[in-house]
Formats: structure tokens, C-alpha cells, sequence
């Protein structure tokens, strides 16, 4: 079944790959960005601490500038109002950079050194300093020594932790990327083993189809025959469609067309005991109505399924047509420059061992040509009514245009890309005129 839906449904399949490249970039930027915050987060810290060291140097400065005993008052003033300044845009970096990393307890200690700092830097711009003065002096250095040595134990801790845990995402994130590669991966070898299985598979249908069609149709002086099937675009299945046309020994020609309902190995085994018990009934019977009694009772007996079909005599002498139809889409007749549905109906073979079936009969002329067709015809765009009425419009252009028109000129009207949902399958039977003498015989394609 994965291998029949694989063009059929590949949206399930589709959506998890899409979702797993999708998660294969965020983590591949993911862990980008994890690297770069770490990054950001080590160049922050290395700028704290060197704030951190600046303070402790222009402390020490201070420190030997307030112990000189050769400096005046004016220049040991002066020199500790530049220390201040240096005090505070050192603090000022610190708490700027322990805040972006986010470090709350070293963040409250700098706020701390900053005020104490702010105090000794109010003393330390007065004109006269007391003894009062000296002796806080001395308290806020000792202060601002013990701040900044609970700056740096705190710094430690909280950027180890912080590094920590940075590290514990970017490896999480390189985790998630990681399976998400390996699952892009792994569809992509699922996928690679499904193509090459549909393709071996589609080369076996399309053997099945070229051995089942036939090689020759029938083609007198009098009548034309010609066919073309055309297989799903995207099924590796052979399909259940159809056409024959034998001559008998009596000299008429009998013709087939039909559709085994599903794909597959059973549909393609099931048309092709269908085809040869038409062929075996119609050696035996002259009516399309009793062949298909025949042939219906041997469906129900071998469990064929559901056929659709239309079958009948040609006969080149009296240039009749007898037909019958079991469930399958109704006849066209293209007869001079007029284009209508024959008579159809019944129900299709393989439902009710009973049923009973009509004979039909149509009497051409010059140039008349009957079409058959499978329903692939009518539903290539899904919509049966609209694909009738353009079936009619090409019959006609076809047979106008070209009195010599071959099925493939029709599908090729019908269908100008060859991409269809369901195999197709049409079938031409032209009269010629009286005065025509024969051609080469035709080959369907």
C-alpha cells in the first residue's frame, strides 16, 4: 500500500519531512545563537571582572596618594578628585555589564560599592578634610575593599553557573538538531528505496500493458479500425482498461471495450480472463446481448468483480454495428457532420448473475465512425458532465477536420498533456466510403 499511494498521497509524508527540515535550521540557528550568547556572555564577564581589577588599581592609588607625606593638600586633593572620577566610570562598566549578564547577587553588591563610593568621593572633594573626614576616609576604603572582594566571589559563582547553563542549552539544542537530521536522513533513504520499488514496479505495468494490448487491429477496404490506451499519470499499477477487435471466421469483426473495477495484479488477471471469455463467447454466439449473459455467468463464477463493458459485431457487408452495453459510458456517433450518444444502459457485469442485456444496432454510412471510450475519458478533469460535452466538441472537430482521424489524434485533442487520474482508453471504428481501396492495417499505440 506505501508503494501504491506513494504518488497518490505523498502529502503525510511530505509534512513530516518539511517539519524535520524545519527543525533541522531552527536548531542549526539555534545552537548559532547558543554560541553567540556564550560568546557575548564570556566577553561580558572578561569586561567585568577588568572593571572590577580597575577599581581595585585606582583604589590602591588612592590608597598611596592620601599616605604621601611630600604632596601638598592642593595636589593630593586634586589628584584624589581624579581617582574619584576614575572610581565611578569603573563602577558605573561594572554595573552595566553585571546587569546585561543578568547577575542579580553581584549586580546589588556593585550598587553597593557604588554608593560607597559615592560617599568617599564627597568627602574627598571638600576644601578642608577633618579628622572626622580622615577617619571615614579610611572606614569607606576598608568598605570598598570588602565590596569589591564580595564582587568577585559573586562574580565567580553566578558566571559559572551562568556558563553552565548556557552550555547545558547549546548542547540540548545540538541534540535536537542532531535527530532532526537524522530524521531528515532517514526519509530521504526511505524515500530513495520507495522510488526505486515504484519504479521497478511501474516497469512491470507497463510490460503487463504492452502484452495485453493487442499488436493488429482488423482493417478492410470498409472499415477502419483504431486504438490508444493511455496509463495514469502517477500509478505503478496496471490498470483494468481494455480494447479488442478480432475477425471471425464468418468474416465479421468482433469488438470489446471495457474497464475491470481497481489495479493492480488482480485487475490486470481479471481483464484478461474477461477479454478471453468475450473472444470464447463470441465463436459461439452471434448476439452482443448473449455474449455478455455468457460472459457475466463466468464473472460471478470466477469472482472477477465489477466489469464495465460494451461489446458487439461489425459486419463490413451490411455495414451494421450490434452492440451491447453493460454499465459502461454510452457510445459516440459521428455520422455526416452530426454527433450524438447512442442508446447504453444495463447493468454492468459481475453484479446480478441474472441480469439480462439489450442488443443494439446501428446501420452507417459513408464516413460514419463509432468511438468507444473508457470512463478515464470523461473524468480526466473530474467533472464526467464537462468531460462528456468535450468528448462530443472533439469528436466532431476530429472527424470534420480529418475524415481519417485515428484515436491518437483524439486523445491527443482530449488530453494534450498525457497526465490523467485513471487509465484511459479509446477506440475509432470509421466506416470508409464505398470508393475507398483499403489501407495498411492500423496499430494501436
Amino acid at each position: 500500500m506505501l508503494l501504491n499511494n506513494w504518488h497518490a498521497r505523498p502529502a503525510g509524508m511530505l509534512v513530516v519531512v518539511v517539519i524535520a527540515v524545519g527543525v533541522l535550521f531552527a536548531g542549526t540557528f539555534s545552537v548559532r545563537g547558543s554560541l553567540v550568547q556564550l560568546l557575548h556572555r564570556s566577553a561580558r564577564l572578561r569586561s567585568a571582572q577588568a572593571d572590577l581589577q580597575s577599581v581595585l588599581v585606582l583604589r590602591s592609588d588612592e590608597t598611596a596618594d592620601v599616605e604621601a607625606r611630600g604632596a601638598t593638600a592642593t595636589s593630593r586633593r586634586r589628584e584624589l578628585r581624579r581617582l574619584s572620577a576614575g572610581l565611578h566610570s569603573s563602577v558605573r562598566d561594572l554595573t552595566a555589564n553585571l546587569a546585561a549578564l543578568e547577575m542579580p547577587r553581584s549586580l546589588a553588591a556593585a550598587r553597593a560599592l557604588g554608593a560607597d563610593v559615592d560617599t568617599w568621593a564627597s568627602t574627598v572633594r571638600r576644601a578642608t578634610i577633618t579628622p572626622a573626614d580622615a577617619s571615614l576616609n579610611a572606614t569607606l576604603r576598608r568598605r570598598i575593599l570588602q565590596d569589591v572582594g564580595e564582587i568577585e566571589s559573586r562574580l565567580n559563582s553566578e558566571g559559572a553557573a551562568a556558563e553552565q547553563r548556557t552550555e547545558h542549552d547549546a548542547d540540548r539544542t545540538i541534540a535536537l538538531a542532531t535527530l532532526a537530521s537524522v530524521v531528515v536522513v532517514g526519509f530521504a533513504l526511505v524515500a530513495i528505496r520507495r522510488r526505486a520499488a515504484y519504479t521497478a514496479q511501474k516497469n512491470v505495468a507497463d510490460a503487463l500493458r504492452r502484452a495485453f494490448d493487442p499488436t493488429t487491429l482488423p482493417d478492410t477496404k470498409s472499415i477502419r479500425f483504431s486504438a490508444k490506451s493511455l496509463p495514469a499519470a502517477h500509478n505503478a499499477q496496471v490498470g483494468g482498461d481494455w480494447c479488442d477487435a478480432y475477425v471471425l471466421p464468418d468474416g465479421r469483426v468482433f469488438f470489446s471495450i471495457g474497464d475491470v473495477a481497481g489495479h493492480g495484479l488482480g485487475a490486470a488477471v481479471g481483464m484478461s480472463r474477461v477479454r478471453q471469455s468475450l473472444l470464447a463467447a463470441s465463436l459461439s454466439q452471434n448476439d452482443p446481448s448473449a455474449v455478455f449473459t455468457t460472459v457475466n455467468a463466468v464473472i460471478h463464477v470466477q469472482r472477477a468483480g465489477l466489469v464495465t463493458a460494451i461489446c458487439g459485431f461489425v459486419d463490413p457487408i451490411a455495414r451494421t454495428v450490434a452492440y451491447a452495453c453493460a454499465g459502461h459510458p454510452p457510445p459516440i456517433v459521428v455520422d455526416g457532420g452530426e454527433v450524438r450518444l447512442l442508446p447504453y444502459g444495463d447493468v454492468p457485469l459481475g453484479v446480478d448473475v441474472t441480469a439480462k442485456y439489450t442488443t443494439q444496432t446501428l446501420h452507417a454510412g459513408d464516413g460514419t465512425t463509432l468511438i468507444l471510450y473508457t470512463d478515464g475519458i470523461v473524468e480526466y478533469q473530474r467533472d464526467a458532465v464537462a468531460g462528456e460535452q468535450r468528448l462530443l466538441r472533439v469528436a466532431r472537430e476530429c472527424t470534420e477536420l480529418r475524415p481519417t482521424a485515428t484515436a491518437e489524434d483524439m486523445l491527443g485533442r482530449l488530453i494534450p498533456n498525457g497526465s490523467l487520474s485513471d487509465d484511459a482508453s479509446v477506440m475509432l471504428i470509421a466506416f470508409r466510403s464505398a470508393r475507398s481501396l483499403g489501407s495498411t492495417p492500423s496499430t494501436p499505440s
